[in-house]
């Protein structure tokens, strides 16, 4: 009889490779390969946006599986637009629902902020693209992923803090456990809770992955920051003085917003002084905030019934402006908070620039920044007096730049004509209907050759009137018409209105606020760019302050995006036209920008370049920590408690990283501790030492296996003696004796199996028993105890501080890490409230 023969399947294998943030001044990115599933942890990038930064990536992208994102930042979710539209990554993203909401408005705010330097890494279609991969995940969401082989890799969302729908990752492979929590946070906020770690669900992970960029830090009591933050703004701003503060587009301003905002509200400084809020998305900051309150605090959710809702800022709290010409309207001292926070570029640096020289003004840095930043500069004790800093600037092209730039728009344009699976995304109508044997067509093709020459060379070049944004709407492909004779081609006239009719400009139809009707108003620029009752929407919302602004379209909804689970982003297609400057900021930059599209104005190419730039620095400065990270004793504290079997740093400085690895080899942790550079590769888990060994049929008949709660494994212990293989007889040809016996026999073909080693009967006399063995969820509480007691007559149990009080003091049972403990004096409770706590467990 041939039995049953059971094999041990063998253990996971998970491999990390670093693409890049290794440093502490780099964004994430990391491949995880689990039994062939590869997965990307985060796909950041920064402020410079350099394409170099992703060539790492750009090998991978294309076999990605799935892509995990933490945070709603540039570092942790920068990159994904050009991933999708220039590396091939077109795998599904998974994230918390405000990250994916709120990356789209860290993303859209960077790219319109570069738009006057001729940004064309990737567009707004593409972000919308890669957005539409995303699906929204809700914290302790399981998300499966089938492997090849049999077995799923099971990721899991926690809360982390930090930001808004923050996110530490639990990745499971059967019984192995993978943690990647970076950036998260410990402390309670105004919006946020903080990050915790339920032991009973996490205790000893087999892989911990995590960073070392506060490794350094020792934070101060928040009491202590708020302080030191609202005692220097009321100073300056009694003195006659402006505060800047440069912050993120919608992470950790959200915090500062409502910190500020109470603080407002119970000195009694609403309406004397203004609290603005400078960037391009920024009612769209706002206006999200309000709808994702049910991701923020304990106290936010309960604020929702008062007439202090979360973020639902009056016109006398917070002014909510898009550009910094619009600060000239407000003619009282004020708290600026512009984007972006590390002062690399986009509004903050503007107004640093005009504040640097007033000793009156002061400038609160509330995160670090890379080094050779702004930020990072003015952190620095004691605060230099002059700061360095590389720039963007437009600079004209020589001639010879020029003519390298027709040449490779003409070895594109040769390329893409030669290339049989460029003209793909075209309708084949265009093809059939062109016409043939005409006379004329060698002067349509070259025509056509120029025209889309110009086209190619305008991603190299910058035209005169690019300041103005896009101005021309694209061209939509049209089926051509068979003719009979020579016609000649016309492109038409641009048209300054979209299918529904002319674009309105609200300025134009703004009413004149009389003076004092309006916070901070100025009576005489009323229906300018300057008044507050000049946007439309902000007034008919009455709530949220705005001031007319550039690109107020810009965020105008899209219900027709399926992709857009509540309409609230702007429809690409359309996003050249709604996000054009306004005609008077056009008529400043180009004397001929009231005659776009219907005159082509004379073509002045331009180039983006890096130049250093030096400021002097005579207002106050102070740096306080607001980046809302753990420190060095809350790292420790939660990798002491973790217990984590091995641990792989991927960024931070190197000191840091040492540091951490140091305290993690301590025996009272034990860990294993990798800290691998960009591109490398750490085994992280594999199959060494591990050997997969056959159970003989009459040694799996002897053993009795039992359920474990409702978690469906079935278990059994197993005494056995271990036998190496037999080494089979070959024959003349290479093949065994026993293989032909056991085909010739039973018609059966022998595996790889039959030369694994065997795990057979022990001799009965030297089976000694084992201790018993508990197993049971790791969920159990005190609190199921004392119902099961309740339930069964036993008697009463009170719980304190962990402890479980039963019968009054005669036994008590307190929980600890991985294991319960009972104690009491022997008496017939004691046998009764033990075996209520062992049914609870599958004893083996």
């Amino acid at each position: 009889q041939l039995g049953v023969r059971v094999l041990l399947s063998p253990m996971t294998t998970a491999h990390l490779t670093v693409l890049y943030g290794g440093g502490p001044d780099e964004p994430f990115c990391s491949l995880l390969e689990v039994d062939g599933l590869r997965i990307l942890l985060d796909c950041g990038w920064d402020e410079r946006f350099d394409t170099a930064l992703l060539e790492p990536l750009k090998e991978v992208a294309p076999t990605v599986d799935a892509v995990l994102l933490s945070f709603p930042d540039l570092a942790h979710l920068g990159a994904l637009p050009y991933a999708r539209s220039k590396l091939g990554l077109h795998c599904e993203v998974f994230c918390s629902l405000p990250v994916w909401r709120m990356g789209r408005v860290f993303i859209e705010d960077a790219v319109m902020s570069l738009r006057e330097f001729g940004f064309d890494l990737f567009t707004v279609r593409d972000i919308h693209d890669a957005f539409a991969m995303v699906q929204p995940l809700k914290y302790s969401q399981e998300k499966q992923f089938p492997l090849k082989k049999d077995g799923v890799v099971t990721a899991t969302p926690y809360a982390a803090g930090h930001m808004i729908g923050g996110t530490f990752w639990c990745i499971q492979r059967e019984t192995e456990m993978l943690l990647y929590a970076v950036d998260f946070n410990h402390r309670r906020e105004q919006h946020l809770n903080r990050f915790t770690l339920e032991l009973d669900v996490f205790s000893r992970p087999t892989v911990l992955i995590t960073d070392a960029y506060s490794m350094a830090e020792i934070h101060k009591k928040r009491k202590l920051l708020d302080d030191a933050l609202f005692t220097s703004i009321r100073r300056t701003l009694s003195r006659g003085g402006d505060v800047l503060m440069p912050v993120d587009a919608a992470g950790r301003v959200l915090e500062l917003l409502m910190c500020l905002n109470r603080f407002w509200r119970n000195s009694g400084l609403v309406g004397e002084y203004p609290i603005v809020f400078l960037s391009n998305t920024s009612h769209l900051a706002i206006e999200f905030a309000k709808q994702q309150v049910e991701w923020m605090s304990e106290g936010c959710r309960n604020a929702l019934n008062t007439n202090q809702r979360p973020f639902d800022f009056t016109r006398q709290e917070v002014v909510v402006i898009n550009h910094p010409k619009q600060l000239e309207s407000i003619h009282v001292p004020k708290l600026i908070m512009a984007t972006d926070a590390v002062m690399s570029g986009g509004y903050s640096l503007h107004v640093f620039d005009r504040l640097c020289n007033d000793p009156n003004s002061l400038v609160i840095v509330t995160q670090r920044g890379p080094e050779g930043s702004a930020s990072y500069q003015l952190s620095q004790l004691p605060t230099p007096p002059t700061i360095k800093i590389k720039v963007r600037k437009m600079v004209a092209m020589t001639s010879e730049e020029i003519q390298n730039a027709q040449l490779r728009a003409v070895e594109e344009l040769k390329n893409a004509k030669a290339d049989p699976e460029a003209g793909k995304d075209q309708n084949d109508a265009d093809e059939k209907d062109e016409p043939d044997g005409d006379a004329n067509d060698e002067k349509l093709e070259a025509e056509d050759t120029n025209h889309q020459l110009g086209k190619a060379a305008g991603s190299a070049m910058k035209t005169e009137d690019s300041s103005a944004g896009p101005v021309r709407k694209k061209r939509r492909k049209t089926k051509r018409l068979k003719t009979k004779f020579p016609m000649f081609r016309d492109y038409g006239v641009e048209k300054e209105f979209d299918d529904y009719g002319e674009i309105i400009n609200p300025e134009d139809f703004a009413v004149a606020t009389p003076s004092g009707s309006a916070p901070y108003s100025n009576p005489a620029n009323a229906n300018g760019s300057g008044g507050d009752g000049a946007n439309l929407r902000g007034a008919a919302r009455g709530r949220t302050a705005s001031v007319p602004y550039p690109n107020q379209n810009a965020s105008l909804p899209n219900p027709s995006s399926a992709a857009d689970m509540d309409g609230q982003f702007m429809n690409p297609e359309r996003a050249q036209m709604f996000g054009l400057h306004t005609q008077e900021q056009r008529a400043d930059s180009d004397p001929n920008a009231g005659r776009v599209g219907k005159v082509r104005g004379s073509v002045t190419q331009h180039k983006m370049q890096w130049v250093s730039e030096a400021f002097s620095v005579h207002c106050g400065v102070l740096y306080l920590d607001y980046e809302g990270r753990s420190d060095q004793k809350a790292i420790k504290n939660i990798i002491s408690r973790l217990k984590p079997r091995k641990v792989v740093i991927i960024h931070g400085s190197e000191p840091n990283k040492k540091h951490l690895k140091k305290y993690c080899e301590k025996p009272h942790i034990g860990a294993t501790v990798f800290i691998p550079r960009n591109q490398a590769t750490v085994d992280i888990m594999s199959e060494s030492g591990l050997v997969p060994v056959l159970l003989q049929p009459r040694l799996v008949n002897t053993l009795k296996f039992q359920t474990i709660g409702e978690s469906g494994y079935n278990i059994s212990w197993v005494d056995g003696q271990f036998k190496a293989p037999i080494a089979p007889e070959m024959d003349d040809n290479g093949d065994s004796n026993e293989k032909k016996k056991s085909e010739s026999k039973l018609g059966l073909k022998s595996t790889a199996s039959e030369l694994l080693p065997r795990l057979d009967l022990p001799p009965p006399d030297s089976v000694r028993g084992h201790s018993a063995v508990f197993l049971g969820n790791r969920q159990t509480k005190l609190a199921d105890l004392q119902r099961s007691m309740v339930e069964k007559g036993i008697g009463d149990a009170q719980i304190f501080k962990g402890t479980m009080v039963c019968n009054k003091g005669v036994v008590n049972i307190r929980k600890e890490v991985r294991r319960m403990k009972i104690q009491g004096a022997l008496s017939e409770d004691y046998f009764k409230i033990r075996e209520m706590l062992y049914s609870h467990y599958t004893i083996l």
